[in-house]
C-alpha cells in the first residue's frame, strides 16, 4: 500500500497535530473521588503500584474528533500532495488508504465522567447522536 513506513508515519503524525489543536477540552470539574481498592494481604506493594496508574475514562473529558474527516481540510492539502508525489500515487488513493486503514464509523465524541457520546459529525458542526 504505502512504499514508506516514515511518509505514512509523516502523515499520521501530521493529522494527530491537527487533531489535537482542533480538539476543544471542557472545563473542568471537580475531580472523581476514587476510594481505594482492596488488597489482599498476600499481595504485595506491586498490585499498589499498579492501581497508582490507573487511568479513568474522565481523565479524557472533552470532545474528540475523527482524523478521517479532516481529510479534505485545505491545510493539510500541501501533506497529501508531497506524500501522494513522493509515493508515486494520487492524493486520492493516499486519502482512500488513510481512510480504508483507519475506518471508525463516527467522526466524533465527547467523553463526560464515565460516558462516551458518538457523533456523526463534529460537535461543533451540529454532530448528531449515533
Amino acid at each position: 500500500m504505502f512504499k514508506s513506513k516514515r511518509m505514512l508515519l509523516l502523515a499520521s503524525l501530521m493529522m494527530m497535530l491537527v487533531v489535537f489543536t482542533a480538539c476543544q477540552s471542557s472545563e473542568s470539574s471537580e475531580e472523581e473521588i476514587v476510594e481505594d481498592p482492596v488488597v489482599h494481604e498476600d499481595e504485595n506493594s506491586e498490585a499498589e503500584e499498579i492501581m497508582e496508574d490507573e487511568v479513568l475514562l474522565s481523565d479524557w473529558d472533552g470532545v474528540w474528533n475523527n482524523m478521517a474527516a479532516y481529510l479534505d481540510d485545505e491545510e493539510l492539502e500541501v501533506a497529501f500532495d508531497d506524500l501522494a508525489e513522493r509515493e508515486g500515487m494520487s492524493v486520492e488513493d493516499v486519502k482512500a488508504a488513510y481512510i480504508e486503514d483507519r475506518k471508525v464509523n463516527f467522526n466524533g465524541f465527547v467523553v463526560e465522567g464515565d460516558k462516551v457520546t458518538f457523533l456523526d459529525q463534529f460537535q461543533d458542526k451540529d454532530g448528531e447522536v449515533i
